[in-house]
């Protein structure tokens, strides 16, 4: 008999048990005041320590988070107390230290990273030359154009759109979307 997965979620917490013949063989238990490395934050700069060339930033847990200034990107940008920044945790709190975050945001996908502020694509060894060329293209090009491309079939003039304020202003995201696929 295969197993069969509970699971119960709550604010701020979300449990899951495995039970196999109704016998429960895992437990798994989530809380969401924890701040894993990977996780991005909205948070503000509540102190500068010139000594140590950092400053502590309140993600909105108990201690605030640690933030070199070697770390602030762009490089040589000033913080100044107050101020909001958008950042990463590289390291989570230990013990009685407080966790490491950057402002060198990175997405990690299987195959692809995407940088903020950083041009181009680190992608895994898995990418053939032709397919990292295809991506670095496609990243150069910008934003899908609004217009489809000639060879997507028959379209609506623009002044045949939706009616309303914002008939003049193209497609939406989602037709936009789709001309791109």
């Amino acid at each position: 008999m295969p197993g069969e997965l509970l699971i119960a979620a709550g604010p701020g917490e979300w449990r899951a048990a495995l039970l196999e013949d109704g016998i429960p063989v895992e437990l798994f238990v989530e809380r969401g005041d924890r701040n894993e490395a990977g996780s991005i934050h909205l948070g503000r700069a509540r102190r500068l320590l010139a000594a140590l060339g950092a400053a502590l930033v309140d993600i909105g847990g108990d201690r605030a988070a640690f933030l070199p200034l070697s770390e602030v990107l762009p490089r040589g940008r000033r913080l100044d107390e107050g101020e909001r920044v958008v950042v990463q945790i590289r390291r989570e709190a230990q013990g009685g230290k407080a966790a490491r975050v950057t402002t060198g945001i990175a997405l990690r996908g299987q195959v692809v990273e995407l940088r903020w502020g950083r041009p181009g694509i680190l992608g895994s060894q898995t990418l053939s030359p032709e397919e990292r060329a295809r991506l670095l293209s496609a990243v150069e090009a910008g934003p899908a154009s609004p217009h489809p491309p000639a060879d997507a079939g028959p379209s609506l003039p623009r002044s045949q759109g939706r009616a309303g304020a914002g008939a003049s202003r193209g497609p939406n995201r989602a037709q936009r979307q789709s001309a791109v696929s």
